[in-house]
């Protein structure tokens, strides 16, 4: 009677290490999960982010009149626009702000930051800004000739991540 007393303590004794040690694997594999989630919404987000870049760099390069100048000394453009899947689903929305201030010579480039919000902007999953310059210089600025990175843009910089 002793002995089968014994082996139920043992057993129990197994049982919670193993219980332990199931909640400690689980935990990890929680964290591990939580994290390449994190790590993928913020991919998203920087995708987002990159399409607004293209965009204003699309619309600057094909639009003469784009961005709309309210006042002569207006050098700052913004907008946002939704982001869709191809379904049409809603999965977050891009904010471009375009600064004419170094545009002309010499400098010739306009900086561009573009903010990709993952989610709705009240609940964001995760958001990424960019800023890139935008060569604007049809000629090469020492020794003249086609300039090769004209409308490329330039100078890339990713500054956060939620």
């Amino acid at each position: 009677m002793r002995r089968r007393g014994f082996t139920l303590v043992v057993g129990m004794c197994v049982t919670a290490i193993l219980l332990v040690m199931g909640l400690a694997l689980l935990g990890i594999k929680m964290a591990q999960y939580r994290g390449a989630m994190q790590a993928s919404q913020s991919a998203q987000a920087a995708a987002i982010a990159e399409a607004g870049l293209e965009d204003a760099r699309a619309k600057l390069e094909k639009d003469p009149s784009f961005p709309p100048r309210l006042t002569d000394d207006t050098l700052t453009y913004s907008y946002a626009e939704d982001f869709t899947d191809v379904d049409g689903a809603f999965l977050g929305r891009y904010t471009v702000t375009i600064d004419m201030s170094k545009s002309r010579a010499p400098w010739r480039v306009v900086l561009l930051t573009s903010q990709g919000t993952l989610g709705s902007e009240s609940a964001p999953q995760a958001r990424r800004r960019l800023h890139a310059e935008l060569d604007v210089a049809p000629t090469l600025r020492v020794g003249g000739g086609p300039n090769p990175n004209y409308f490329k843009l330039l100078n890339w910089r990713d500054d956060s991540s939620l």
